[in-house]
């Protein structure tokens, strides 16, 4: 970016000996890291070994840009069905210096229901696993996106954009917000 002109580059391909992509990816900066820029953080639906579909966090240290990228843990309750992409944020919610990982993905639930759910990352242990939030909105037709805005009090509220289904048959896009004021709130 010192130069406007100057083409796009190729970085180095995010890779999982045994799984492959299968649907759009989200991408962020975070605080994580140990030199001037902080880590990458994608999230992908991702074909496994067992042929089903889930949704995988992957990160780049970009201390080094040189530094392969490294296999994060498996997003989804492994009783939803991945049916489309997830959207990923680092929020303000934590204990420690890095604020969660929050993630809105278009998922089937037992029983087929289509939903935008909520999953979220207590990043002050990288050990620990994913965990599932609230459905966002029921009826998904499609991946939704978040945000943490400036509205609410300590947190800003997550604001999320999805196209659901409506009236008609029609497939409209729906705002959807949830006051982080409490985090039990609906959505």
């Amino acid at each position: 970016n010192s130069d406007v002109n100057k083409p796009w580059s190729f970085g180095q391909r995010i890779k999982e000996h045994g799984r492959r992509v299968v649907g759009p990816a989200s991408i962020i900066q975070s605080n994580f890291g140990s030199g001037d820029h902080g880590n990458f953080e994608v999230v992908v639906p991702v074909m496994n070994t067992a042929g089903r579909v889930e949704l995988r966090h992957y990160w780049h240290d970009n201390s080094d840009v040189n530094n392969p990228w490294s296999i994060g843990q498996r997003i989804n309750d492994p009783t939803h069905e991945v049916i489309g992409g997830g959207c990923i944020i680092q929020s303000n919610f934590g204990s420690g210096t890095h604020g969660n990982f929050e993630v809105a993905a278009w998922v089937r639930l037992p029983g087929g229901r289509p939903v935008l759910q909520h999953y979220w990352h207590d990043n002050s242990d990288v050990n620990l696993s994913w965990g599932n939030g609230q459905v966002i909105v029921e009826g998904a037709k499609g991946n939704g996106v978040i945000i943490q805005g400036s509205f609410g009090s300590p947190h800003g509220n997550f604001e999320v954009v999805v196209p659901v289904e409506g009236p008609g048959g029609r497939t409209y896009l729906q705002h959807v917000w949830h006051d982080n004021s409490d985090v039990n709130l609906p959505w």
